[in-house]
């Protein structure tokens, strides 16, 4: 039952975000406006180079990465994520799960949802796991470090109930 309600927390925050509560939006080529007229840049789409294997990622109210590409080096990757956003904890944390070359982002989302967390899994989905930070609820940051030896495209995703689908990106590791 706790599943369900944070699955609906997350639809209903998703609901509210996408479809609602600015009366003034106005779209430009680079920046979105929002309720207090702030702007927000969108995720680049190019390749960014992690400075010595170092990424840290933003995670805002609008489930959106701040980035979505990095390369870095094979080795010890260090990554952070700071949610900028000011929802509750309940119905907008944010997290950063690395998978291995090869997996699908939305199986791994949608198990997360099934079982309870991407801790949670088990088996051989388990074995794709590369790492994962701990959610980060609103004005926090959390950071794990992990080891990327092998060369290839590793995809990463936010596993918050509903937000694998928005929030996700690549790592190339060199």
């Amino acid at each position: 039952m706790k599943k369900l309600s944070y699955f609906l927390l997350g639809i209903g925050a998703f609901t509210f975000v996408a479809c609602g509560g600015n009366t003034e939006s106005t779209t430009t080529d680079e920046s979105v406006a929002t309720e207090d007229t702030a702007t927000e840049e969108a995720a680049p789409a190019a390749d960014e180079t992690a400075d010595a294997n170092t990424i840290v990622l933003e995670g805002n109210d609008q489930m959106q990465f701040n980035k979505t590409e990095f390369t870095v080096k094979a080795g010890e990757v260090k990554i952070t994520i700071k949610n900028v956003g000011s929802l509750p904890a309940e119905a907008m944390s944010h997290d950063v799960v690395v998978l291995k070359p090869g997996s699908v982002v939305k199986d791994f989302g949608m198990k997360a949802v099934e079982v309870g967390g991407i801790e949670k899994i088990d088996g051989d989905m388990k074995n794709s796991i590369v790492g994962y930070t701990e959610m980060a609820g609103p004005g926090e940051e959390k950071s794990a470090t992990f080891n990327l030896s092998e060369p290839g495209v590793y995809p990463f995703f936010c596993s918050f109930p509903g937000h694998f689908a928005a929030m996700q990106g690549t790592i190339t590791v060199e």
